[in-house]
């Protein structure tokens, strides 16, 4: 690929790149399959066609930076994929502190959408939504942005951990009154992430959990696994 001073722009991101660069925009989307014949199998046929989606609404603008990482919860995994699931994948379980506790929340599909164009977010948003049609039910969309000097809305600079790759990013409504960080992190073995949970909401030794509990409320939970783009395309 030539360099930018040639004219060239790049392509766009390979699908379910999970490692995409930092985006200014994101939507983080949680669905439940609906219960309507043949849900499993439409949304079979979106997710096999996924990636031509996303290029279809990213070559708008090349630069933007526009990715999605798709991922299937326990529950739907045999439905939807008809393969046998993955060896650690399992609902998320509750972790519950002395004082603060991580809820579980249903989830069967979850869709990581990310780029440096909010518009470019929303119209792959509208594009999936309407593809997926009644098959499923969006329980959770919350939409993200970068914020001063990368820190979240309390303040804080995110972190870093070097067992999981995380995008976390603030959101909120002032009108609303609601305002929060977005955590997902991605990992290669998910009692990784359990693992950061309970020093996090048990504490470690017990007792002395992460402050930043004090300060904030958890409203979601729930665990899925990010298959390959090769592995999507075959389910069609």
């Amino acid at each position: 690929m030539s360099d930018a001073g040639s004219g060239m722009r790049r392509v766009p991101i390979e699908a379910q790149a999970v490692d995409a660069p930092l985006t200014s925009s994101a939507v983080f989307l949680t669905l439940t399959l609906s219960d309507v014949p043949d849900a499993a199998a439409t949304v079979r046929g979106v997710l096999a066609s996924i990636g031509d989606t996303v290029k279809s609404v990213g070559f708008r603008d090349l630069d933007a930076a526009l990715a999605c990482t798709v991922a299937i919860g326990a529950a739907a995994w045999q439905a939807v994929t008809g393969a046998p699931p993955p060896a650690e994948l399992h609902p998320f379980a509750p972790v519950a502190g002395a004082r603060h506790t991580a809820i579980a929340t249903p989830g069967d599909l979850f869709l990581h959408i990310r780029s440096e164009r909010r518009d470019l977010c929303f119209e792959l948003e509208r594009q999936l939504l309407d593809r997926f049609s009644g098959a499923v039910t969006v329980v959770d969309e919350t939409v993200g942005f970068r914020s001063f000097d990368m820190r979240d809305l309390l303040g804080f600079v995110d972190g870093t951990e070097h067992a999981i790759l995380r995008d976390n990013m603030p959101f909120g409504s002032p009108g609303a009154g609601e305002f929060g960080t977005y955590f997902i992190g991605y990992t290669r073995h998910l009692w990784v992430i359990e693992r950061m949970l309970q020093r996090m909401f048990i504490g470690d030794p017990p007792g002395l959990h992460d402050r930043l509990l004090d300060f904030s409320t958890p409203m979601t939970g729930a665990t899925f696994f990010a298959p390959s783009a090769s592995f999507l395309d075959a389910l069609g």
